[in-house]
């Protein structure tokens, strides 16, 4: 500044190192020589904030490096001594090291076992003895891992988990698998001879700690899933919606005198609350009286799917007191909001809408058939999609449930137009139902309803034999003969909303009678809107749609539909065997095509015999191919693990032979087969049966297992198969 600089070269300044003495002439002569502006005052004054502030971000640099510089001298302190000489040690005087300060409490309870606190998880000198032994070791077994893919593999896992602790167990024994060698066991001989057993401690420590970080971590890994959250609460969102707009036109109704369709209206979402409060009943009875409580007083106030999908969105999994997977639990309770809630009673509020004058219409008419249609459409997607991932999840290997793309974009592009398919389907439906009822009366709805779901049940009895069954995963009944009839009711009501991925299973509707039924379902809504509708319109029924606006939206809505399948169709994995979806397979078909297939469908399982095994003790009997498992018990089980023969010194040989008992062939695996072929009521067969069983050991479990397994309030095994005071005494 060349004012500073007239300053500083002025008479009036002192030596350097003398006192500055400024007196009020000095002051006359520096303001008659210069003139100082109000912007350099200014200038100044913002130079030194500058200053200041640097001087403040320089003393927390300060006192951060003495914090840096006092936690280094306490870790150092601990390790490394310091020898000093004769001439430093008389001049030295001994002080407390900063390294024995005890540190405070808050301390020890936020920082318990960190390195900053300078206190060893392990002792030194343990490392210090076992890091020679095994660095080799470790240095071989990840000198080949490449840590990026494995991380993401590890969190994929975690992502895409229903049972936490055993599918981390499965993937750390998969990429890390353990030799059981001579060499393993005893590296380097007898002189590191703990060298085996010291490793084997670390893997199985290893594989402990990233199991319970797993399981510590799940929570939030599933809810970091963004897409799925946006997913499932879009869903609920539109449900509600749904639900609002009906109580508002059902208050519509009453106010203008249509007593009747209100009443129907509220008999319709009374219904689908009943329904959802049972099956929250069945799926946590066993989880205590609070629990079950709060679920069904959840159905009845309307939020137990809310709650559901909160759970499936945190990542919930089954337990042994729960009936179904909460995925599963979620898609039924969707299901049974669309079968008697969205499809009665968006059949009532369109043929309110399209017989009533059209000046008396509100927009909450218009707002509540969109809503229901829109909801029903992002309902199905939903559920359609989460019961494949499930199903890709349990099943990888099955070729049915394979369908789902692998890209991303593929993805959405599927779902899109599966939505689509399931919108105008659902909105081509409503509409010919409507018809139906305004031209021929509620009595015809019922007829043909009872008239085509007659037809399906007498093809599933006569042809796929496979009608008085509950469901795929159930034990024989006799209830079965009023419950097979319902299940396979209801599963043709779902065919009028959707055509998702369970109705193509072979234990259920199949895929040729759901493709059938589909296809049925156009051509006869066609039919009745092209016979319909132009009596309908001449004879003033349909106050405010013309012949052909009624006709041209039948068929709109049909292009669209076809489109959206054509779509979801052609973006499907190119992987997947799309005739799958059309062809005639039965339970006990899809049975033969498992067990002949050589890949393990269901994950899990290390053999093809543990997996039928698995099937056998889970599936109702009437989806077995009977003479096939016959065949396989009393041949190929006895000649495999039969009991050796006392007597002649050939048999002798022949039972060392024999396999060792797996663990598969448990007492309540012979229990299951005369359950089976009891079930099926053939004498001849059941008796052999027992004849090999007869044959064959019984795998006893570990009194650990037993232990383990036993249900303290139940007092059952976890299978649910016998109970502890029927166990062998050796067993138990």
């Amino acid at each position: 500044n060349p004012l500073a600089l007239d300053f500083m070269h002025s008479p009036c300044l002192d030596p350097p190192g003398s006192p500055v003495n400024l007196t009020s002439s000095t002051v006359n002569l520096l303001s008659s020589k210069m003139e100082l502006r109000e912007e350099d005052f200014h200038n100044i004054k913002r130079e030194l904030r500058k200053v200041k502030e640097d001087m403040k971000d320089l003393d927390d640099e300060i006192k951060f490096l003495r914090e840096e510089n006092r936690k280094l001298r306490r870790k150092t302190g601990r390790t490394e001594n310091h020898v000093l000489s004769n001439e430093e040690a008389e001049h030295h005087t001994p002080k407390v090291p900063e390294r024995l300060i005890p540190p405070t409490e808050e301390e020890k309870k936020m920082r318990r076992l960190s390195i900053d606190m300078g206190e060893n998880f392990v002792n030194p000198s343990i490392v210090r003895n076992l890091s020679g032994l095994v660095i080799g070791y470790i240095t071989e077994a990840f000198s080949n891992v490449d840590f990026v893919l494995l991380t993401q593999s590890y969190f994929d896992v975690i992502k895409t988990s229903n049972n936490i602790r055993a599918e981390i167990n499965a993937w750390f024994d998969f990429h890390f698998p353990l030799e059981e060698s001579e060499e393993s066991r005893n590296p380097g001989g007898a002189a590191n001879e703990g060298l085996g057993a010291a490793i084997r401690v670390a893997r199985n420590n290893m594989k402990l700690l990233l199991v319970e970080i797993a399981s510590k971590i799940r929570p939030l890994v599933k809810m970091a899933r963004i897409g799925l959250g946006i997913r499932l609460f879009t869903v609920a969102f539109s449900a509600y919606f749904d639900i609002i707009t009906d109580i508002l036109v059902i208050i519509t109704y009453f106010n203008r005198g249509d007593d009747a369709w209100g009443i129907a209206s509220l008999a319709c979402i009374c219904v689908a609350v009943g329904f959802q409060a049972v099956i929250a009943w069945i799926q946590y009875s066993k989880k205590g009286y609070k629990v079950c409580v709060f679920k069904v007083c959840s159905a009845c106030m309307g939020i137990l799917p809310l709650t559901e999908a909160w759970s499936v969105y945190c990542g919930a999994e089954k337990t042994d007191d729960m009936a179904l997977h909460p995925a599963v639990m979620l898609a039924a309770t969707k299901a049974i909001e669309l079968t008697f809630e969205s499809l009665p009673g968006s059949i009532i509020q369109a043929v309110s809408m399209i017989s009533s004058e059209y000046t008396i219409l509100s927009r909450i008419n218009y707002i509540g058939v969109f809503s229901s249609l829109l909801s029903a459409g992002l309902i199905c997607t939903d559920a359609n999609f989460g019961i494949a991932r499930s199903h890709v999840t349990s099943s990888p290997k099955n070729p049915c449930y394979n369908f789902l793309p692998v890209t991303k974009w593929d993805n959405y592009a599927c779902m899109f137009g599966f939505f689509v398919f399931s919108t105008f389907y659902f909105s081509m439906n409503i509409f010919s139902f409507s018809l139906v009822y305004l031209h021929f009366g509620s009595r015809t709805i019922f007829h043909i309803i009872l008239a085509e779901s007659s037809l399906v049940m007498l093809y599933k009895h006569v042809f796929d034999r496979e009608l008085f069954s509950f469901s795929l995963v159930a034990k024989p009944s006799k209830f079965d003969y009023l419950f097979g009839p319902a299940i396979s009711l209801f599963y043709y009501f779902g065919i009028q909303i959707e055509y998702g991925a369970f109705h193509k299973n072979p234990a259920e509707l199949g895929p040729h009678v759901a493709s059938a039924l589909i296809l049925w379902r156009l051509l006869s809504n066609s039919v009745v809107v092209v016979l319909t509708v132009p009596k309908l319109v001449n004879s003033g029924l349909l106050p405010w749609i013309s012949i052909a606006g009624g006709v041209i939206f039948h068929f709109m809505c049909m292009f669209l539909c076809l489109l959206g399948m054509f779509v979801y169709f052609s973006m499907m994995n190119k992987d997947h065997e799309r005739w799958r979806w059309w062809r005639r397979q039965t339970g006990s078909q899809a049975t033969m095509e498992m067990w002949n297939s050589e890949k393990i469908w269901w994950s899990g399982f290390k053999n093809k015999e543990e997996e039928m095994v698995a099937w056998f003790m889970r599936i109702h009997p009437n989806y077995f191919p009977v003479d096939r498992i016959k065949i396989w018990l009393c041949e190929e089980v006895v000649d495999k693990y039969g009991k050796k023969e006392k007597g002649a010194e050939e048999n002798k040989e022949a039972g060392a032979k024999k396999t060792s008992c797996p663990s598969w062939l448990t007492r309540a695996f012979h229990s299951r087969m005369i359950e089976i072929f009891s079930w099926y009521g053939n004498p001849s067969y059941l008796l052999d049966v027992k004849v090999a069983l007869d044959k064959l050991p019984v795998f006893n479990l570990p009194a650990t297992a037993v232990r383990q397994s036993y249900k303290k309030s139940k007092g059952r095994m976890t299978d649910g198969s016998t109970r502890l005071d029927k166990v062998a005494p050796a067993q138990r």
